[in-house]
């Protein structure tokens, strides 16, 4: 007897991210397809990773919803390619840089540091818990040979910080956002300028908080046009860990 294995993605027309209902009749026929003219010898994570794969490199708009360690942790990897490929900026706001999560994840990074012109713009909720030797990409990143292209503030215990969702942007379309308490509960895409920008606003309007505020802060980076403070910023429960 065959075995059907059936992954849905969900998928919405630039909707806010946290109104998602909808999902992607082109993703659901993506897996079928996949299935019965696919590698039968693939397995599951295979098929993710190449779904994923062509989102990154066609650029597809398809909104990902993932809940795994595994699946969140391959989406940052394409994305940190995605941001080295195109030569784009990254910004993250972060719990303390989950180490099971993020240290596997050097490689990527030191590629994307290769290139002289590369930034990486890092608000992180609870550095003291990140500082451990065992933290490799928080080591990494406070390297002084990348003073120039690592701009890392700390933030802690402030409620308007750690009310805002943890994510990973890369540019103004790319990025993975954290959607719960449940550390791996979290949607991404490769090509969404609409949810990229609210998420840039976002990043800049807390940015600006912690320097105005004097919340400890190194090398703090001003920012020139901050978001109103009337505008509506996304508030999803926040995740206490990964990203």
């Amino acid at each position: 007897m065959a075995v059907v294995e059936i992954i849905l993605i969900p998928y919405t027309e630039h909707t806010n991210l946290t109104e998602q209902k909808h999902f992607s009749i082109g993703s659901f026929l993506f897996r079928i397809s996949n299935f019965f003219t696919g590698d039968k010898k693939m397995t599951s994570m295979e098929r993710y990773n190449q779904y994923v794969k062509e989102c990154h490199i066609k650029r597809l708009p398809d909104i990902i919803e993932h809940s795994s360690l595994a699946h969140g942790r391959l989406i940052v990897e394409h994305l940190i390619g995605f941001a080295t490929e195109h030569k784009l900026p990254i910004y993250m706001i972060s719990g303390s840089l989950y180490e099971e999560f993020w240290n596997p994840l050097i490689k990527p990074l030191e590629k994307y540091f290769e290139d002289e012109k590369a930034s990486l713009k890092l608000i992180i909720i609870n550095a003291d818990k990140a500082k451990s030797d065992n933290n490799s990409v928080y080591n990494f990143l406070n390297d002084n040979a990348f003073s120039s292209k690592v701009v890392i503030q700390e933030g802690i215990d402030k409620k308007i910080v750690t009310s805002q969702p943890h994510f990973l942007l890369v540019g103004e379309e790319a990025y993975r956002k954290e959607r719960s308490q449940n550390r791996a509960v979290a949607t991404a895409s490769f090509n969404d300028q609409v949810n990229g920008k609210r998420l840039l606003e976002t990043f800049k309007f807390i940015s600006n908080y912690i320097d105005n505020t004097s919340i400890a802060a190194h090398k703090p980076t001003p920012v020139s046009k901050p978001i109103n403070s009337s505008e509506s910023i996304e508030t999803d429960q926040p995740a206490q860990i990964l990203c």
